[in-house]
C-alpha cells in the first residue's frame, strides 16, 4: 500500500474529437413514375412586399426536385422575370409541400393586372423539363 495522498478539489475534463462523414444515397429500382402539380396558388402583400405561396404536388414513386421560375405576363404581353428558387423538393413519401417566395418589388413589377406565370423545371443533371406550371391571374 502506497501512502500518497490524492488532491479530490480536482476537476478534470477531456475531449475526444470524433469525425465522421455522411453520403446519402439514392436507389430507384423499377420505371421512374413522377407527377407534379401547382396549386393553392395566391399573392399577399405585406408592408409593400408580394409574396407568392404556392403548394407543390407530388405523385408517384420518386421525388420531386426543381427550380420555380415566376414570371409577370403584363396585359401588353411583357414578360418580366419576378421571381426565382432553386432546390425546391418534395422528397417521397410526401405528397405535398407549401412554399412561399418573396417577389421584386421594383418598378417594372405592376401586380395589379395580367397575369403570373409560374414554371416549376427539373434539375437533375441534363435534364431541363417542366415538372409543372400554372398561371395566377391578377386583378386590377
Amino acid at each position: 500500500p502506497s501512502n500518497t495522498k490524492k488532491d479530490t478539489t480536482i476537476v478534470s475534463v477531456q475531449l475526444t474529437a470524433i469525425f465522421g462523414f455522411t453520403i446519402p444515397v439514392i436507389v430507384r429500382i423499377g420505371t421512374p413514375d413522377l407527377k407534379t402539380s401547382l396549386s393553392d396558388v395566391s399573392l399577399q402583400k405585406d408592408n409593400n412586399e408580394q409574396w407568392l405561396n404556392v403548394t407543390f404536388n407530388r405523385q408517384g414513386n420518386i421525388s420531386a426536385y426543381g427550380e420555380l421560375i415566376v414570371n409577370h405576363v403584363s396585359v401588353d404581353g411583357t414578360e418580366v422575370q419576378v421571381g426565382h428558387a432553386k432546390g425546391i423538393a418534395v422528397y417521397t413519401p410526401n405528397s405535398f409541400r407549401r412554399f412561399k417566395l418573396k417577389l421584386n418589388n421594383d418598378k417594372d413589377s405592376d401586380y395589379r393586372g395580367g397575369q403570373l406565370h409560374l414554371i416549376y423545371k427539373n434539375l437533375e443533371k441534363n435534364k431541363t423539363d417542366i415538372l409543372a406550371e400554372t398561371n395566377l391571374d391578377l386583378m386590377n
